[in-house]
C-alpha cells in the first residue's frame, strides 16, 4: 500500500511516501517528520499520524515521538526501565517507561 502525507519545508509543500518516514516528532506544539533524506514539519498532530501510520508499524515510544520499527538498529536498557533506541539515521531517542513494554513486545526483546 502506498500512502502518501503532505509536509511543510521552508514554506513548500511536499508530498512524501509514508513508507520513507523514520520518526515522527513533536516539539513545542509543532509536529516533525523525519526521514533519512531530511525533517519536514506536519501540520498533524502526534495521535492524528499515529491513526494515519498504525498500518505502517509505528509505535510510539514517549509522549512526543513514534518510530517506525524496521528503522530501529539497536536497543539498549538504560536506568529506570527506560530504553535507547539507535535508529538507521544514527540518531538516538530514549523511549519512557510507559511505553517501553509494549516495545519490548514488538520486538520481542525481553
Amino acid at each position: 500500500i502506498e500512502q502518501q502525507m503532505s509536509v511543510i519545508k521552508n514554506n513548500e509543500v511536499f508530498i512524501i511516501d509514508v513508507a520513507s518516514i523514520i520518526y515522527c516528532e513533536s516539539v513545542d506544539r509543532k509536529t516533525f517528520v523525519y526521514t533519512s533524506e531530511s525533517c519536514y514539519e506536519t501540520k498533524f498532530r502526534l495521535y492524528e499520524i499515529e491513526e494515519q501510520l498504525s498500518s505502517f508499524d509505528f509505535i510510539r515510544t514517549s509522549k512526543s515521538s513514534l518510530v517506525r520499527l524496521k528503522y530501529i538498529r539497536s536497543v539498549k536498557v538504560e536506568l529506570n526501565h527506560k530504553l535507547r533506541l539507535t535508529l538507521e539515521n544514527g540518531e538516538q531517542l530514549i523511549v519512557s517507561r510507559s511505553y517501553s513494554e509494549q516495545l519490548k513486545q514488538r520486538l520481542g526483546v525481553k
